[in-house]
């Protein structure tokens, strides 16, 4: 996202980054920094617990990634004070000890002021060009560290630095129960690109939607489909190989992007492009084909940057929400620029539902303003100023809830936290209450989204990290935002730190929240973890006192380096500290049946290392892959379900039933023929002794000429890949011009620009491998443990998933460049995942799979929507 590219451990900046106007190099750090004296500190044992210096006169640079400085560390335009933090062995170990730095401008020019640690790695910012500004970091060890002020804004003025710690006991862990729940099988939803922070979307026929962003710098978007309830997915948007490149828009994109979809099935995509294109979408075939529109920027005198947009559908007023924050503002509009360190403004727009299935258009990404300026009507303005940063949007519209119609919204404005009740009143466009703005929590924005859900009988919630102990914590309101209850702590042992919460609700009071965790107790821009993914569950959210249960969602470590909470000023950083590979959220949402569908990013392989310049900064450009994991058994958030029905969870193999494949796969109906030579049946993969795997395929007719005459291009490849060690392995047989080869190896990276966009499974080590051809066919590998990674016999291989690809030419011996992978394979037919049998005996057994689209309860939750919104109508007559 670009949202956030400001943000702190500590708090959230408020500029657009220099990298989102194509700025993409950024100067190295000076090493000859001009310095103050060094200044001790003492914590737990005497001595002063706060020093302070005269800092010298500074010239403001403007520098709109703030610390450290990308222009160098001189004299004149910034100043490093060594802080040396003292206490007495053994004390970091019971107490959480905290540095703060403020640096405070003798004549109120701007500054900027970071917390750097001994190898130079930012801990920690406030880059907002202020007066008196002001950063700290928890959970610090003692040692050396660097205090770096910058000027922003003004020439000359002088500042009076300091420097202060402080201490509490660290708290003992609360606990909570694990609840009978259990999760699937983690999932890529796509092999080739990566992606981070993915969003998620459900249909009410159980169509799962998943879109992580790809790089506005690419121009690209893409949205990966699941029509079986997540155990597979398909990347839509990308028409042939032939084609260098796909996405399922005619704009320019690949930012931010979210997706929303509406009771007749229609999806809303929409995300970022590079100013003042804002690329939206609208497909009522399920992604088989979209309307698309370039929207342009809201006022046409200035030139403004859209910032983290999201959508929210409210069928009470049946409308689309499209809520976003302008990135970059001119003055000469009479709106301040947040270059200057001026605030930001939040834009409401909505546009018309689709009032029928198939029936989505171009009219449904015709958005009016909710608020425009009285001179040009046409033109937006921004209906909330001094806005910093803001979460998701939610619509209450329960047929049950008393605030049905009203739309939330969590935002940093000014000092505080408030909770932006949208609910517009008489007709639309015609007359409204804007909104409300109740303080929920203040300070919830201090680390990344503050994210919010209302269930179904109006309840809104609030999660957040707080910014002190990086606990999740929760709060809720049930009089529409009026009050809101004490803040709770819900996350517990094993897990001590936290970040990027997302929460979701069902019926009344049941809730889900899911979050990065690490057992360590340090910050996350310090905490190489392990982290994983957690969710939280309460039946009773709402109630006086809650009860919460804990459990571990992912089978492995999905990230195992300090995470950076600076959006994109982590580019700034070149160590650890500016891991930005998860993004600055993930998503959980509901499946027909409640059960919790997530989507998140997953870091945890060795991709970014194997670049020159991964490798240069200790794996910092490591790329993340979108995967998605579902609740498999254990409460659903409908209380009338109970528990959800139970999803098989695999091991060792997995069968599906025959279904058709064609390529594409999201070809409008007739355009493509089924080609059973790519259709899957069946994979397995075990240790065919202590020194080779086993990797079997069942295909359902093996025929040799099929695929030389597919619309995916005359190259068809068979591949199994899995996770192992922390990196990608795979073996894989390819047929090419009527000849088999059969290769092994380690995932390569694609890299272009130092960036890693693609993964690329290449032709490295041949293995023995042998083909059945035929109805029924099989393909059979033997491949030595040494050629992937040499796991031991016994060891556990996770997210094994077998693809049947087809592409142009044949695969190579080593990567290409990103400037020379034109021949990107279409996925044709994929596999549901599986582990394969760890020491311990690993899941149960393997059950058959289905490829057939989940529509459990979708005909009841369509008849509950098709006779809701009357009920709402006359409620909303009636006056409630």
């Amino acid at each position: 996202m670009i949202g956030g590219l400001r943000v702190s451990t500590r708090r959230h900046g408020a500029r657009l980054a220099c990298v989102a106007l194509g700025l993409t190099a950024l100067a190295n750090v000076s090493s000859s920094a001009h310095a103050a004296g060094s200044q001790s500190l003492y914590v737990g044992e005497p001595g002063a617990a706060t020093t302070t210096w005269q800092g010298a006169a500074l010239t403001g640079t403007s520098d709109p990634l703030g610390p450290p400085s990308t222009t160098g560390c001189d004299q004149s335009t910034c100043e490093r004070t060594p802080v040396v933090v003292n206490a007495p062995a053994g004390f970091a170990a019971a107490n959480d000890i905290t540095l703060t730095a403020s640096a405070v401008s003798s004549d109120g020019a701007g500054l900027d002021i970071a917390i750097l640690d001994a190898a130079g790695d930012v801990l920690a910012s406030q880059a907002s060009g202020v007066a008196d500004a002001t950063t700290s970091v928890a959970y610090v060890a003692p040692g050396t560290y660097t205090v770096e002020v910058d000027g922003d804004t003004g020439d000359g003025g002088t500042y009076t630095g300091s420097a202060s710690v402080s201490s509490a006991p660290i708290t003992p862990e609360q606990t909570f129960p694990t609840a009978d729940m259990s999760f699937g099988r983690e999932t890529i939803a796509d092999p080739i690109r990566t992606g981070t922070e993915p969003t998620i979307q459900t249909a009410l026929d159980g169509t799962i939607y998943e879109s992580p962003i790809f790089g506005f710098s690419t121009t690209l978007s893409f949205v990966d489909r699941s029509t079986d309830g997540g155990k597979t997915f398909h990347t839509l948007g990308v028409p042939t190989p032939a084609a260098t490149t796909g996405k399922n828009t005619t704009c320019p994109g690949g930012g931010d992007s979210d997706l929303a979809t509406d009771p007749n099935g229609n999806l809303y995509f929409i995300d970022l492009g590079g100013a003042p294109v804002v690329p939206a979408a609208v497909s009522s075939d399920r992604g088989n084909t979209f309307t698309s529109a370039c929207l342009a920027n809201d006022q046409s005198n200035v030139n403004n940057f859209p910032d983290r947009q999201w959508l929210s559908t409210d069928t009470v007023h049946g409308v689309e929400w499209y809520i976003y924050r302008d990135g970059l503002v001119s003055e000469d509009a009479g709106v301040t620029d947040s270059f200057l360190s001026k605030p930001y403004g939040e834009y409401i727009k909505y546009a018309p539902l689709a009032k029928a299935p198939n029936a989505a258009g171009a009219a449904q990404l015709a958005f009016t303003s909710l608020c425009t300026t009285s001179a040009v009507p046409a033109e937006a303005t921004p209906c909330m100023s001094d806005v910093s940063i803001a979460g998701n949007a939610v619509t209450d519209d329960s047929a049950t809830s008393p605030y049905a119609g009203t739309t939330y919204l969590a935002f940093t404005r000014g000092d505080g936290i408030s909770v932006a009740a949208i609910n517009p009143s008489g007709v639309l466009g015609d007359k409204f209450t804007v909104f409300k703005e109740f303080t929920a929590v203040p300070g919830a924005a201090n680390v990344l989204f503050p994210t919010v859900a209302v269930d179904r009988s109006g309840t809104v919630y609030e999660a957040y990290t707080d910014a002190k102990t990086y606990a999740v914590m929760l709060t809720h309101s049930s009089d529409g935002g009026q009050t809101w209850s004490a803040p709770v702590q819900i996350n517990a042992a094993p897990v001590h730190t936290t970040v990027m919460p997302w929460i979701v609700a069902g019926d009344g009071g049941r809730v889900d929240v899911v979050f990065y965790g690490s057992p360590k107790v340090d910050a996350p821009t310090t905490n190489t973890g392990p982290w994983n993914v957690y969710l939280v569950q309460s039946l009773d959210a709402a109630s006086a006192a809650p009860h919460f249960t804990q459990n571990l969602v992912t089978d492995r470590p999905n990230h195992d380096e300090p995470i950076c909470l600076s959006g994109l000023g982590c580019t700034t950083d070149t160590g650890p500290a500016g891991d930005r590979n998860l993004g600055d959220f993930f998503r959980v949402a509901l499946d027909p049946s409640g059960r919790a569908v997530i989507s998140f990013a997953d870091g945890n392989n060795k991709l970014g290392a194997d670049v020159p310049s991964g490798a240069a900064n200790g794996g910092v450009a490591n790329p993340s892959l979108a995967e998605f994991v579902q609740q498999a058994s254990g409460p659903s958030l409908y209380s009338s379900v109970g528990t959800v029905p139970p999803v098989a969870v695999p091991t060792g193999s997995v069968t599906v039933a025959p279904h058709d494949v064609v390529v594409p796969v999201n070809a409008p109906a007739g355009v493509a023929t089924p080609t059973p030579s790519l259709e899957l049946l069946g994979s397995s993969v075990d240790y065919a002794d202590a020194t080779h795997l086993h990797v079997h395929l069942d295909v359902a007719d093996l025929d040799t000429t099929a695929p030389a005459t597919t619309t995916g291009g005359p190259v068809a490849t068979y591949l199994t890949r899995w996770n192992s060690g922390g990196s990608i392995y795979y073996a894989a047989a390819e047929l090419a011009g009527g000849q088999w080869s059969y290769f092994a190896g380690e995932a390569a990276p694609v890299e272009g620009g130092g960036n890693v966009k693609f993964v690329y499974y290449p032709a490295t080590t041949a293995v023995t491998g042998s083909v059945t051809t035929g109805k029924q066919g099989t393909i059979d590998l033997t491949v030595p443990t040494s050629a992937v990674g040499g796991p031991k016999q016994g060891d556990e291989l996770f997210s094994v998933t077998s693809y049947s690809l087809v592409h142009a030419a044949p695969t190579l011996p080593t990567a290409p460049t990103a400037s020379e992978f034109t021949d990107q394979p279409t996925v044709a037919d994929v596999l549901p995942a599986y582990n394969t049998a760890g020491p311990s005996g690993g899941a149960p057994p393997a059950l058959p799979e289905t490829h057939r689209p989940i529509l459990l309860l979708a005909g009841l939750a369509l008849l509950a929507l098709a006779v809701a919104p009357g009920r709402r109508l006359i409620r909303r007559l009636a006056g409630r």
